[in-house]
């Protein structure tokens, strides 16, 4: 749309003798749609604030890829893609997009299919996510001192850790700006190893870690 730079790079993936189609298009459309749902909140935002435009400011949206934010292999495929929207004259721009889909169908997989009880585990999830944040973010760790509230982020709701990705270290979540740490911290992951998560993985949530730490030693 005008006045907005858009660039950047998501993950495509291909194998000899497998088709991947649906898998590519399933991380083709992740972008697009969020292309299609930022474009409406840009338009509101200019009809409301016009001046930026009016002087000459570009927006953004970027994406980028990050290889240790990806698994692929011939069961699955999951990516946290880095966001950065800013509006003209706008300086926060740290969000997430994630998707992990089966092979080669392109069904997506959402964070509560991984598990018998996905309540017990997002617990554990969000108790694991937590000590990370505290221990190794140091701005994380001085805004929920300032401000407990944030910690409402870090709550065990799907909705809260919505956005992850099957790594080779483990369960990455992303969390977007302002939703554990105050605006100047950025954009946030956590990684809880999968051994935290064992006891309670459905059959499918097996299946999928069982094929990177496969993948992973093959590598």
């Amino acid at each position: 749309m005008p006045h907005y730079r858009t660039r950047g790079t998501y993950p495509q993936v291909s194998r000899s003798g497998l088709d991947l189609r649906r898998v590519n298009a399933a991380l083709r459309n992740t972008v697009l749609a969020e292309q299609r749902r930022y474009a409406r909140v840009a338009l509101e935002q200019e009809a409301r604030s016009p001046d930026p435009i009016r002087l000459g400011y570009k927006g953004l949206f970027q994406t980028s890829t990050v290889p240790r934010l990806i698994s692929a292999n011939t069961v699955g495929v999951s990516a946290l893609i880095p966001l950065d929207e800013i509006f003209p004259g706008g300086h926060e721009a740290g969000y997430w997009l994630s998707v992990t889909v089966l092979v080669p169908s392109g069904t997506r997989v959402r964070l509560p299919d991984l598990f018998t009880n996905p309540k017990v585990a997002l617990r554990a999830i969000a108790a694991a996510a937590q000590r990370t944040l505290i221990r190794k973010n140091s701005c994380a760790r001085a805004s929920q001192a300032r401000d407990p509230l944030l910690k409402r982020g870090l709550a065990p709701s799907v909705k809260n850790y919505r956005r992850f990705a099957l790594t080779t270290r483990g369960l990455t979540i992303g969390f977007p700006i302002g939703q554990v740490a105050s605006g100047v911290c950025n954009r946030f992951e956590a990684t809880v190893p999968y051994s935290a998560l064992r006891s309670g993985l459905s059959r499918l949530g097996e299946d999928l870690i069982a094929a990177i730490r496969e993948s992973n030693q093959r590598g």
